[in-house]
Order: C-alpha cells, then structure tokens, then sequence
C-alpha cells in the first residue's frame, strides 16, 4: 500500500509529463484557457495512456523481445496510440459534439503528443515486470495522466487569476 501511494505522489509530482519532463506543452499551452475544455482534454489523454501503456508493454514484451524486433517499437507503440486516438475522437465525436469542437484540432493530436509517446517508453524503460503484472503500468498510466491534468487545470487557474489581477490594476 506504501508503494502505490509512493507511485502516486511520485507520479504526480516528481514525474508530471509536463513540469518535469516538458512533454505535451503544445496541447497543455492551447487548452488551459477553459476548466471544460482543459477536463476533457485531460479526460481524453488519461483513457488514451490508460489504453495504449499497457497494450505496447504487452505487445513489447511478449511479441517484439521474444522475436528480437525491438527496434521495431517505436513504429509499434505509435500505431497503437494512433488507433486509440481515432476510437477517442469518434466517441467524443458522437457523445458530446460540444466538447469535440471546443478541443478542435487537439483532440486527434494526441495521436502525436510527445507525451503519449513518452509515457510507452518510459513505461518501456522503467516497468521490469512479468507480462503477468501489467497492473503497475496502468497504475502509472493513470497516475502520470492526473498529473497531466491536474497541470492543466491549474494553469487554467493561474491564466484567469493573472487575468484578472492584470484587468483590476490596469483598469482594462
């Protein structure tokens, strides 16, 4: 129990996608401007990481390393990512048309989030389990998604207070 509120903390915190490692900057800069649009974003990214990180560890080390194509991962993993990503358009797309046109753009650029990727290869580089035991990896997924998130919403947070302090003291 220590260990997963450890990796918890760790995966917040220490390890967030975006303060620590500035991946997905792009996304995180362009939809931080609205707590709906940020939610869903972040909504969207923790499905697509909670999907697809245990898929490649799976397919990479029961497929790739067995058949000694290792360097085959990268094309791998972004052809998962890339596929789960259509699956998420398609549904936002139907379920709520509100929300797929306020992500606009972002929405399919997950596929090519630098944070997406990096989640698979850290996840490659870092997670030395059985296939048996994929349940870290999707601890991780979720975890290193609500940091994302949580980045998110508080940058949305920091933008309207600046905002606003910017407005009452310039009387703008």
């Amino acid at each position: 129990m220590e260990h997963a509120l450890s990796l918890f903390v760790r995966s917040i915190f220490a390890d967030n996608m975006i303060f620590a490692y500035f991946l997905g900057m792009c996304s995180y800069l362009a939809v931080s401007k609205n707590v709906k649009t940020s939610a869903g974003l972040g909504v969207a990214v923790t499905f697509v990481l909670v999907v697809t990180l245990p898929v490649n560890y799976l397919l990479q080390t029961l497929v790739l390393e067995p058949l000694h194509l290792e360097y085959l991962s990268f094309i791998l993993f972004i052809a998962v990512i890339a596929a789960i990503v259509q699956l998420v358009e398609m549904v936002v797309e139907k379920y709520s048309p509100s929300l797929y046109a306020s992500l606009g753009i972002f929405l399919p650029l997950i596929a090519v989030n630098c944070a997406i990727m990096g989640g698979s290869l850290f996840m490659q580089q870092r997670i030395g389990l059985p296939p048996a035991c994929s349940t870290r990896s999707c601890t991780r997924s979720v975890r290193v998604s609500d940091g994302s998130s949580l980045s998110s919403a508080s940058q949305v947070f920091v933008r309207k207070w600046s905002i606003t302090m910017f407005r009452s003291h310039y009387k703008v």
